[in-house]
């Protein structure tokens, strides 16, 4: 309520001009302080709804690491290291078959070296059996089928012999080029594997570690979010102070109009002192206005900033939470990239090792299929070792008829028999041994089929990982991504705002200065001497219903409480003996 000026007003007053321009002068704060509180409530809010962004993406990160999925592919791979590591000992295994199967063939060999040299005397003994049949003058018997059969059954015996010799070095080859695979892979892939295995151990337990942390930091980091939005919500209700201070503002424009209105009126007396009295009381409320106000402001800023260190705090703790142990923000990257790369690599190599074992695997049935030929060759030599001996038997007994006259051809028969028998051992123990040889190609071919589907399987079940894990680096890229965005608005929001507030810089700056006005208008009145306490009750009288002295003290009270300002505490009785003009400030 501004009031115009009419002329003269009562003598001994100064230039009440000083009051208009103080009026003007406070009038033209409040609007700009308001806009400017109005702006910082307004970041602050954003703030608010940000930090729960933040507390709630937080959490869904956690339930990212802790999920189903993610314990799903951490579960699936601790299986899958643990196979890969039977697989190699499995690899190691197959080898020493297949040498034990090397060792069985050349003793294979060595009996058919023997066996060959066996039925090459029976071509020996068919020469001369022949010799010897033709010198015995037995009228009318006949040794011509004995020896050409003998010799017939001889060179049968030894192409079957020599078939089997060939069988027996293919298969060595066969054997040779299997046992060559595996020991590759036992030199590279199954070292590089084991290698992998060791990594893949690791980049688990770093897994698991993240997971661990992650649940720890929840608590922790909703904590932290929960009391980083109690402090917005905090400084929002602080803001308070800048409706309260432009409401002692008001009060102030409000007794200064009134003093103007009732100096024009003439109608008081001792008008220049009640007029000194108000305005030093109010020069006094001004003064301590604009140090609270700036101080206040200041805690603002102060608390602004220590709230957007907050906000990168969170994020810290985030990334902690996160990180494979300080790797920073993108430290997630770090063991799940590695250890995708690492299950890649295993992959490929259990794909090169099923590509190994199916090769093992064809070599191993060509070898049964060719331990099978050579067992149906000793069948026929079985069959013409009988014959022999029946062929033998029979010139014995002929051959004993004849007295004399058969003995040298006798005892070729003899021989012949001799070398059926030996033929017959030598026989007996390679079919053994082939069939040793059969049992452990079976044993072997069974494995790799065994392994070839186990790292099938394998194979399958990593790249699943590797997808799993991509879909998880994903989404903490996505949400980590998000979480430092946002973050990053809070800091830079709260911290611009923070450095931007200059309102309590103008608001102590025309505080003060329509402070030192008012003191000097009250000077000139020549208050200070008078007596105060007998006015009291004027003043409070005068401002009633536009300045409540009572309402005043008590929200200074409030501002005493949170500042500790013992000094602005209110005076137990304004009206009392001795008081002075203080007693009329709150």
């Amino acid at each position: 309520m501004d009031a115009t000026p009419t002329d003269p007003v009562a003598a001994g007053l100064p230039d009440l001009g000083v009051l208009r321009a103080v009026m003007a002068d406070l009038g033209g704060l409040n609007g700009p302080a308001e806009d400017a509180f109005l702006a910082i409530g307004s970041v602050l809010g954003e703030a608010s709804s940000l930090l729960g962004g933040i507390q709630t993406g937080f959490a869904t990160l956690v339930e990212r690491l802790e999920g189903g999925e993610a314990a799903a592919t951490a579960t699936g791979l601790v299986n899958a290291t643990e196979r890969i590591a039977s697989l190699g000992s499995g690899s190691h295994g197959s080898t020493e078959v297949l040498l034990r199967l090397v060792g069985v063939v050349g003793q294979i060999e060595a009996r058919l070296r023997t066996l060959s040299k066996v039925v090459g005397e029976v071509g020996a003994l068919a020469i001369n059996a022949k010799i010897q049949a033709s010198l015995i003058e037995a009228g009318g018997t006949d040794f011509t089928v004995f020896t050409t059969e003998i010799q017939r059954l001889g060179i049968l015996a030894g192409q079957t012999i020599d078939q089997t010799c060939v069988r027996l070095q293919s298969l060595q080859q066969a054997i040779a080029d299997a046992l060559a695979g595996e020991r590759d892979f036992e030199r590279v892939a199954a070292r590089e594997l084991t290698s992998v295995q060791g990594r893949l151990a690791e980049g688990l337990a770093i897994l698991m570690e993240q997971r661990r942390m992650a649940a720890a930091a929840v608590e922790r980091v909703g904590h932290h979010s929960r009391d980083t939005a109690q402090r917005v919500v905090s400084c929002i209700t602080e803001l308070q102070f800048n409706d309260t201070a432009c409401q002692r503002i008001e009060h102030v424009r409000d007794a200064m109009a009134i003093v103007v209105e009732l100096a024009h009126s003439g109608t008081e007396e001792k008008i220049e002192t009640l007029v000194g009295a108000v305005c030093r009381l109010q020069a006094l409320q001004l003064s301590r206005t604009a140090a609270e106000y700036h101080d206040r402001v200041e805690v603002l800023g102060a608390n602004l900033r220590d709230i957007a260190a907050d906000a990168v705090n969170i994020l810290t703790d985030a990334d902690s939470a996160t990180a494979s142990g300080g790797g920073g923000r993108d430290g997630h990257d770090s063991f799940i990239d590695t250890l995708e790369n690492d299950i890649t690599l295993a992959a490929r190599l259990l794909n090169s090792q099923a590509t190994g074992r199916e090769r093992v695997k064809a070599i191993v049935q060509t070898v049964s299929a060719g331990f099978a030929e050579m067992a149906k060759d000793l069948e026929a030599i079985h069959s013409i070792d009988a014959d022999m001996r029946v062929m033998g038997l029979n010139a014995t007994f002929k051959c004993a008829r004849l007295g004399d006259h058969g003995r040298a051809l006798g005892v070729i028969a003899h021989e012949l028999r001799s070398c059926s028998k030996r033929t017959e051992e030598f026989s007996g123990q390679i079919s053994a041994l082939l069939q040793s040889a059969m049992d452990m190609s079976k044993t072997l071919g069974t494995q790799e089929s065994s392994d070839a589907a186990l790292v099938s399987d394998l194979g399958k079940s990593m790249m699943n990982s590797v997808v799993n894990l991509g879909a998880l680096s994903v989404a903490l890229d996505a949400e980590l991504e998000k979480l430092h965005r946002d973050g990053d608005r809070v800091a830079r929001l709260l911290g611009a705002t923070a450095d931007g507030i200059d309102i309590h810089h103008r608001m102590n700056e025309t505080l003060t200065q329509a402070a030192a006005k008012l003191a000097a208008v009250a000077d000139l009145t020549g208050v200070d001497g008078a007596d105060i306490a007998a006015m009291g009750e004027r003043i409070r009288t005068l401002l009633a219903g536009h300045y409540t002295m009572q309402s005043e003290r008590l929200i200074h009270q409030i501002f005493a409480d949170c500042f500790g300002d013992e000094q602005a505490a209110p005076p137990a009785d304004a009206g009392g003996a001795g008081s002075s003009i203080d007693d009329l400030l709150f």
